[in-house]
């Protein structure tokens, strides 16, 4: 998971919180889409498709 999911799981955990969802607006890698409410992947690490010529 990337850094700042992780530091903010533990500061809510420090306060005694639960973690219930964790949400992006963009995701930065493919791996993580099970794991992160997101609205949209970053174009640059979409997979290009192939022109077909």
């Amino acid at each position: 998971m990337g850094g700042a999911i992780t530091v903010l799981e533990r500061h809510v955990k420090k306060a005694v919180g639960d973690v219930v969802c964790k949400a992006v607006i963009w995701i930065e890698e493919p791996y993580y889409k099970s794991e992160l409410v997101y609205l949209s992947e970053l174009p640059v690490f979409m997979k290009k498709q192939s022109s077909g010529l």
